[in-house]
């Protein structure tokens, strides 16, 4: 256990990776031919402070390229629902225009997409990105809400899990049979 880490890497094939979240982004990333994996906790302020650019800094430091990487980015609060004012605004409005919109005067974020273009000075293909397009806040399926949400429920300890690991295997297990 790693308190307080907004991200961790590891190159270590029985290690499991977990973050918690309600509304912020979850980012998984993986170079499976390097055994390298990662997990991001990605909110706003760890958008602003640099946490993406950050966490593939030192997987480059371990030897691992970002155009390697394959990257998913897991359910989190979408810009239909994300209203931001005061210093989130104004960060985000003149570091990543393109990520907000304004909608009956209220000034909307979408942090998947801003996470994307945190991705793309590294050389990151876009084809390499997969992005999980259910809101947080607003999504629902049969039961009612589909996620917690911080935003919208203000409950503590309601969180989701986020975990990556690689699962040692032999050949066979594989699929891969030498004849």
């Amino acid at each position: 256990i790693i308190p307080d880490s907004d991200a961790l890497i590891t190159q270590a094939a029985d290690i499991g990776l977990r973050i918690f979240t309600q509304d912020c982004v979850p980012i998984f990333f993986h170079d499976l031919e390097n055994t390298t994996i990662g997990i991001i906790h990605s909110g706003w302020h760890g958008i602003k402070t640099g946490i993406i650019e950050n966490a593939i800094l030192q997987a480059e430091k371990l030897g691992i390229s970002a155009q390697s990487l394959k990257f998913s980015i897991g359910p989190a609060i979408s810009q239909c629902c994300f209203e931001i004012d005061g210093e989130e605004a104004d960060y985000f409005l003149s570091r990543h225009p393109s990520c907000t919109v304004l909608n009956n005067g209220k000034i909307h974020l979408s942090l998947q997409k801003t996470a994307v273009e945190k991705l793309m000075p590294f050389g990151v293909h876009p084809e390499n990105i997969f992005i999980n397009p259910d809101c947080t806040f607003c999504a629902k399926d049969y039961s009612g809400s589909k996620y917690f949400s911080w935003r919208r429920d203000h409950q503590i300890g309601a969180n989701h899990a986020s975990i990556i690991t690689i699962f040692p295997c032999s050949k066979r297990q594989t699929g891969l049979l030498r004849i």
